[in-house]
């Protein structure tokens, strides 16, 4: 439900509510205007909504309004919804009665999932449900609950559609997340992506040698400056051990800002290395908070090709120019979607920071060219990056009058 800057649809849209927002009035009248069957809301901090009495109503008790309402985004959670995948093409219904004819020819062959019916919910205004007939294998998508309809279990999407839930596979939730930089916490640190990372002991000037020690995948550990090098390879003493750690076998974040470029101009800037695997967020100059990044699978651009077909990240200095606390994405090549994904921010034509839970292999590439993250580490860079949502929105779109936008720099 887009939020427009004056009350017409001709206007430009500057947010976006979800199914199951709530959003307070400002005190200014609603008015008529363009597109809308019924009046424009004036709605906090700015903006104007249509209340057309379907797809958005002044009554909070309205029975639609109410049984949907427990299925919302659980936007207060890194994970807003629970996840799946495909690994084959699957149907998907707008209710249980269009499901009816399909799931009852596979009474016998599905097993019930819970032994609680699924929720019976009434018809719903047009443009809730994303109309899609099937999700195509490789695809992800976000389901709100569970339940059993006809003998057969039965997922209810982030849409408020339903999927067999005995054709997909349910997703484990990533606790991987960052470091933010406060107290002793100060870079260098390094985060390992493999299970028994090794530790290194110094034997003497340029010689290490592997230590009956290793690491854990996701961990982190402090490191002390300057590494010593032994040929292209970085070691770094683990703050406080005598164990060191190969710059090869782990993530360490380097950054160049703010010591090279333009000066500091922003309150808030994000760095990236697609290749390092890492992101440093900075207030102002002041590095905050560090993680493993996922890139795309191509790594950096490719001279003479189209990014989206190498599945490259984009590199260069940008702006974020809008947010959404989820958003269904769709392959450039096919049908193939990720639904739902939470935290997203977009900066460049179709590329975003975003969480990716489908998938906790931070450090590697592995994106189809956007900058993936895990949802704890989605949650905590949306809340920092500018421009801030407002309160009860879903969505914001960066525009100067309403105040700044977080740097986004991208280097291989």
């Amino acid at each position: 439900m887009w939020i427009r800057s004056e009350p017409s649809y001709r206007a430009q849209w500057i947010g976006a509510l979800a199914w199951g927002n709530a959003v307070r009035l400002r005190s200014e009248e609603p008015k008529s205007g363009p597109g809308c069957a019924g009046p424009w809301a004036p709605v906090e901090p700015r903006g104007w909504v249509c209340i057309d009495g379907e797809r958005a109503t002044f009554d909070e008790d309205d029975p639609v309004y109410q049984k949907i309402l427990p299925y919302r985004a659980r936007v207060e959670s890194p994970w807003p919804h629970r996840y799946a995948v495909t690994t084959k093409d699957v149907r998907r219904f707008e209710s249980l009665e269009h499901a009816r004819p399909f799931l009852e020819a596979r009474r016998g062959r599905d097993a019930a999932l819970t032994g609680t019916l699924a929720p019976e919910l009434p018809p719903l205004p047009k443009g809730l449900s994303e109309r899609r007939d099937r999700i195509v294998a490789r695809s992800a998508f976000a389901y709100a609950d569970q339940g059993d309809a006809f003998g057969i279990g039965l997922l209810l999407a982030g849409d408020l559609s339903w999927v067999p839930r005995g054709d997909v596979t349910l997703v484990p939730p990533s606790e991987f997340q960052g470091v933010e930089l406060v107290g002793e916490k100060r870079l260098p640190i390094a985060f390992f992506r493999r299970d028994e990372t090794p530790a290194y002991r110094r034997l003497a000037p340029g010689e290490f040698e592997r230590a009956p020690h290793t690491f854990p995948r996701h961990g982190h550990v402090l490191l002390d400056e300057p590494p010593e090098s032994v040929g292209r390879t970085r070691y770094y003493r683990v703050t406080g051990s005598d164990l060191w750690v190969s710059h090869r076998e782990a993530v360490i974040a380097e950054p160049e800002f703010p010591q090279k470029g333009p000066g500091v101009d922003r309150d808030t800037t994000v760095e990236i290395s697609i290749l390092g695997g890492w992101l440093v967020a900075f207030r102002k100059d002041r590095p905050v908070y560090v993680t493993m990044i996922s890139a795309g699978r191509g790594g950096g651009p490719v001279p003479g090709r189209e990014l989206v077909s190498t599945a490259s990240t984009p590199v260069g200095r940008f702006e974020i120019s809008s947010k959404l606390k989820t958003a269904t994405m769709e392959s450039s090549g096919g049908p193939i979607i990720h639904g739902d994904v939470p935290w997203t921010q977009n900066f460049s034509g179709p590329h975003a920071i975003h969480t990716a839970y489908w998938h906790d292999d931070f450090g590697d590439l592995k994106s189809a060219g956007c900058v993936n993250v895990s949802p704890k580490d989605g949650k905590w860079l949306f809340e920092f990056t500018e421009p801030q949502v407002p309160e009860n929105w879903h969505a914001v779109r960066y525009l100067s009058r309403y105040g700044g936008t977080t740097r986004v720099i991208l280097h291989e």
